[in-house]
């Protein structure tokens, strides 16, 4: 190989998002399925940061290009060349209807992609991180899940990786169609220590290929037990869902019914944890069986 031409090589590949795949970069997506794996960047090494991510979604980045070699992919990314005036903070899962496809466990880990915020350090206090907090409701019931509790993995980041200022968090739930979350980000100060505005926003999943308003499929998740043949013996689903009360009010009763119908005929969407509750008969999916079994409950109290 002529010098120059490694020199050209070398400097790319140190101003680029680089990705491996063991098993070859092939077919006419490769490139396409390497750009999720910069925009997924939740597996362990890359969690605390989503330098990756970062890199890719950085709103000054203005020009880049992609190579395959082998097993290597690059996208060229240390670039700050776009003039347009940049947003105060870049969401990923961006607010507004998202594709569900573009945000499930990948071959990179076993658990969801983390969320994350980008935050304009030059409008955000980056020294006043700690006091910054998360809270993300489920819109179908209420439901929270916080940066302080064990729902949630939650980090604040400050290393140069495109934006320098990034809050990322992953609750214990898969994406799934049809669910709405509003996300809420507190805590925040500006360069002279004054309080700001809060960043809230809404995500809107949907699936952009293959839905059925037929039974509700669910998709593989590594949050739900691992089912058994004995239902008492199986793990408890989490508070304040149970066996039958997808509606969560601890009490089964003709509600839980009524949502469970809305759920087969794509009314309404379940979350991960409504979903498990009604899926009464453990058997992948919401359908008329699932009713029979929480009439049965109701009446027979089994």
């Amino acid at each position: 190989m002529p010098d120059a031409l490694y020199r050209l090589g070398s400097a790319a590949c140190a101003t680029s998002n680089l990705a491996r795949n063991p098993s070859a970069w092939t077919g006419d997506a490769a490139l396409a399925e390497a750009v999720h794996w910069f925009l997924d960047d939740s597996n362990e090494g890359n969690l605390g940061t989503l330098g990756h991510r970062r890199w890719a979604l950085n709103p000054r980045l203005g020009k880049t290009g992609f190579g395959l070699a082998g097993e290597y992919a690059a996208m060229k990314a240390h670039d700050f060349s776009c003039v347009e005036e940049s947003p105060p903070w870049v969401a990923w899962p961006a607010p507004g209807y998202f594709p569900v496809e573009m945000f499930q466990p990948t071959s990179l880990h076993d658990k969801g992609p983390a969320w994350s915020v980008s935050l304009d350090s030059e409008i955000y206090n980056r020294e006043l991180a700690d006091l910054i907090s998360v809270t993300i409701t489920s819109k179908a019931d209420g439901y929270e899940y916080t940066s302080r509790s064990s729902e949630m993995f939650f980090d604040v980041d400050t290393s140069a990786y495109g934006m320098p200022f990034c809050v990322i968090f992953r609750p214990t739930f898969t994406a799934m169609p049809g669910q709405e979350y509003v996300v809420l980000i507190k805590g925040l100060y500006d360069l002279q220590r004054e309080p700001l505005p809060s960043v809230e926003y809404t995500v809107k999943f949907f699936q952009a290929e293959g839905y059925s308003n037929g039974s509700f499929e669910k998709p593989p998740t590594p949050h739900s037990p691992e089912p058994t043949d004995d239902a008492a013996t199986r793990g408890p689903i989490p508070t304040p869902y149970r066996r039958g009360n997808p509606t969560g009010k601890g009490q089964v009763t003709v509600e839980d019914i009524l949502l469970v119908r809305d759920f087969i005929f794509g009314t309404l969407a379940p979350n991960p944890l409504q979903a498990q509750a009604a899926d009464v008969n453990e058997d992948g999916k919401i359908d008329i069986e699932d009713l029979l079994g929480i009439r049965d409950i109701i009446f027979n109290g089994s």
